[in-house]
């Protein structure tokens, strides 16, 4: 596993210029827009419009974390990789503070304190169509935390499943901050990393206490 830099630390000695970054911010279980405040570094911030939307300029090339945050709802950390190019990192879903809460009792696992989570989601390029990609199995190295805990098909963490449903997404809870590394098991060629470091099959990201990460990877069939 290669040595990550903490979260909003730039990587990269020289800077070219900057880059445009955008996405959404919603809510997990409702799909509106949230009210949030992203940032890209200490000093490069923004506020999502009404939809959820937002734009950053971002120096470029660089390896960032982008820190999302909002009131009543749990932080969510995006891993991504600029090289010159603007990119869009798509729909990052937050869960309130309630629900990320109720996810421990749901499962009957006790929150560990000073840990962070991770979500991921393996998309099949059509937005919104309720159908991801099932049959993908994930694991962490190193191996801590309760997970994966994959989606059931009804949305919900689940200790039964084996491997992503047609929801095509999971997650991993009492991370211990720090570096990881990911290994997604069962992708078909062509997948594209959306957020996270490195590359679709085994992506790197990095756990903050009391964030969520969020990996998303994006398996469009090819034309």
């Amino acid at each position: 596993m290669r040595s990550l830099a903490p979260a909003l630390a730039l990587l990269t000695v020289a800077c070219s210029g900057n880059a445009e970054v955008t996405g959404t911010v919603s809510d997990l279980l409702s799909g509106n827009g949230v009210d949030a405040q992203v940032c890209a570094t200490s000093d490069v911030c923004t506020e999502t419009e009404s939809d959820g939307s937002y734009s950053l300029k971002v120096p470029s090339p660089s390896i960032l974390s982008l820190r999302v945050t909002s009131n009543s709802y749990a932080p969510v950390a995006v891993p991504f990789e600029l090289d010159g190019i603007d990119v869009d990192l798509g729909d990052v879903p937050m869960l309130s503070t309630l629900a990320s809460n109720a996810q421990y009792t749901l499962l009957g696992i006790e929150a560990e304190p000073e840990t962070g989570e991770m979500q991921f989601l393996v998309s099949n390029g059509v937005p919104e169509d309720g159908v991801d990609l099932s049959g993908v199995t994930v694991s962490l190295d190193p191996d801590e935390g309760d997970g994966p805990l994959y989606l059931t098909t009804l949305g919900l963490p689940s200790t039964d499943e084996d491997a992503t449903t047609e929801n095509g997404g999971g997650t991993w809870l009492n991370l211990p901050a720090g570096d990881y590394s990911t290994d997604f098991d069962g992708l078909p060629a062509g997948c594209s990393l959306v957020t996270g470091w490195g590359s679709s099959r085994a992506p790197d990201f990095e756990i903050i206490r009391a964030y969520t990460t969020y990996l998303h990877i994006d398996c469009a069939e090819e034309e």
